[in-house]
């Protein structure tokens, strides 16, 4: 089951605080909905400036416990009720797509930067909305090997709090019952991605860096096994943001 959500035409970017973003606000990104439906014939998954569609796969799912805990985890019982409750507008996917479109947009397609990539996109989302939206961490498999992670479930704030060069795990955005994740694809294209990820990929990316945008429930069936095991706080999160501005010569009050 597909629902296509009619938003509104991705607005200028003059107004973002990316400059790369100011410089070029007519470059394009595409946003793949569901890795099952990139093969579909006849479905534009094309989303650009000026393009007013979106589709979003599965609508009939919901946000998995697994995903909630950590929320409660991490900030209280009234931000987990309110991410399983919520159902995003239009107008907050619009926000979404500029968000995505901008992240990737400055940032050169570095693989294994889904923490950079992530903070950045959540730092331009909520500069654009205040639709909720939270940064999950956790593992990654195909099918049921894992490419990203361990078998050891332990993740804890020491492991965002400072450097830690052992972390090998997955990173990506919740939004609503969605995952959205945009350093997958680059990671899968590039030379250093695992083999599985690798072929499970490429030949449903066409050679295109593409963001994800599906539920848990729609990556599964895909073989893309998402494992949240920790929702970053704020506190966790804030450095991550600053590093992601400091690669662009930015700072939190730009």
């Amino acid at each position: 089951m597909t629902v296509i959500l009619r938003c509104p035409p991705l607005a200028g970017l003059e107004g973002s605080p990316f400059p790369r973003a100011r410089e070029v606000a007519a470059s394009r990104v595409r946003l793949v909905t569901s890795l099952a439906l990139a093969v579909m014939p006849g479905l534009d998954l094309g989303i650009h400036v000026g393009h007013p569609t979106l589709a979003i796969a599965s609508a009939r799912t919901t946000i998995p416990e697994e995903l909630l805990h950590p929320v409660l985890a991490s900030y209280s019982k009234e931000d987990a009720e309110r991410l399983r409750n919520f159902v995003p507008s239009d107008e907050e996917f619009a926000a979404l797509k500029q968000a995505i479109h901008e992240a990737l947009l400055v940032f050169e397609p570095i693989p294994g930067a889904c923490v950079l990539l992530t903070a950045a996109l959540q730092f331009r989302l909520e500069g654009l909305t205040n639709a909720p939206s939270y940064i999950v961490a956790g593992n990654l498999a195909v099918g049921d090997k894992l490419v990203f992670g361990t078998s050891d479930a332990t993740m804890n704030a020491a492991t965002f709090s400072q450097i830690n060069l052992s972390w090998d795990g997955h990173c990506w955005l919740q939004f609503g019952k969605y995952i959205v994740d945009i350093s997958l694809c680059r990671t899968a294209l590039s030379n250093e991605s695992p083999p599985l990820l690798a072929a499970h990929l490429r030949p449903k990316l066409g050679g295109k860096s593409k963001a994800i945008l599906a539920t848990y429930q729609a990556m599964t069936e895909d073989g893309l096994v998402y494992m949240p095991l920790r929702v970053l706080t704020r506190a966790e999160i804030d450095p991550l943001v600053n590093g992601a501005l400091k690669v662009l010569g930015l700072s939190q009050q730009t």
